[in-house]
């Protein structure tokens, strides 16, 4: 009797996918889905001729194979007919799109919680100003032959607090794949502190270095709305006299560790300066999409001392 022994797919993954017979691609451009199936009693292209394909596309001189293209994300149905067997397998393409929340506005509901104790203690997003809760000294002396008058005030924080949120492709998609998912980032960075360049792994960097956020930062399992978030808030440093921050970053969603989206491009610089006035001292603060030049000197140079 005429039958469907074995049906075996190549290009595409069943990890964390829900479903006997549902596998799941990331899309990727000129690259396949194949299906193949092995038939008795003699698996033959004679007795291929007579199997029936519906959704894919043909493999040319191969009748026992059937091919999902993963240009773009969707749901592909496959069925295949022979004999008495029957067999539907569901090939999912996925991908993310990318948006960088800056500005206020609704918060999205899956986003996690911010730390009410850190930054301004507010959901706001963008460029946010606060106290740092430390002090610095400033000399008021106005003559060189004047007392030390110097007094202590207050110094102002800045940071930079946005929300990325991952819509997940096709719609539905949530429903069969719930796990595997990773929003990765990294930072491009030079920072000075007192007109010096600051050395560290994420303070002066050439290249693109990893920025992930930390797990609890992070909704990795799709909510209803097909979407995954991350968030993240970096804080300037407070110096003695000055200290700048000029940074670039870049955000994408990974499925079983292959990239499925585009990069999303951010950005955020500060200069704070020490000064009496608290509300002069933050001279600038910007967040927002996209990406800005990296200096390649501070505006302020390093201290001197009259």
């Amino acid at each position: 009797m005429a039958k469907l022994v074995s049906v075996s797919v190549t290009g595409a993954s069943q990890k964390n996918v829900i479903g006997t017979d549902v596998w799941a691609a990331t899309q990727k451009k000129a690259a396949q889905v194949v299906i193949e199936v092995t038939t008795d009693p003699k698996n033959s292209t004679d007795e291929w001729k007579s199997i029936t394909w519906t959704g894919g596309k043909p493999v040319e001189g191969k009748p026992n194979r059937r091919a999902v293209d993963r240009d773009a994300a969707g749901r592909v149905t496959v069925k295949v007919e022979y004999g008495e067997t029957t067999r539907t397998i569901d090939i999912w393409i996925v991908s993310a799109s990318i948006e960088i929340l800056t500005a206020d506005g609704p918060r999205p509901k899956g986003a996690p919680p911010r730390n009410a104790k850190s930054r301004d203690g507010t959901e706001k997003l963008g460029p946010v100003t606060y106290p740092s809760g430390v002090q610095v000294g400033i000399n008021d002396r106005i003559k060189d032959d004047d007392p030390d008058s110097s007094h202590f005030v207050d110094a102002m924080a800045a940071s930079g607090k946005i929300i990325a949120v991952a819509t997940l492709k096709p719609a539905g998609v949530s429903k069969v794949i719930k796990a595997g998912w990773t929003f990765r980032r990294q930072i491009m960075a030079h920072d000075w502190q007192n007109g010096t360049k600051m050395k560290g792994a994420k303070t002066w960097t050439k290249t693109w270095a990893d920025d992930t956020s930390n797990p609890r930062f992070l909704r990795l399992t799709p909510d209803d709305a097909d979407k995954i978030y991350d968030l993240d808030e970096p804080e300037l440093r407070v110096a003695r006299f000055s200290s700048e921050t000029y940074n670039n970053f870049q955000q994408w969603v990974e499925w079983n560790g292959e990239t499925c989206s585009e990069f999303a491009l951010w950005f955020w610089q500060a200069i704070w300066r020490a000064k009496a006035d608290t509300a002069a001292q933050i001279e600038l603060n910007e967040c927002d999409k996209g990406k800005i030049e990296l200096p390649k000197a501070p505006k302020y140079p390093p201290h001197k001392t009259p």
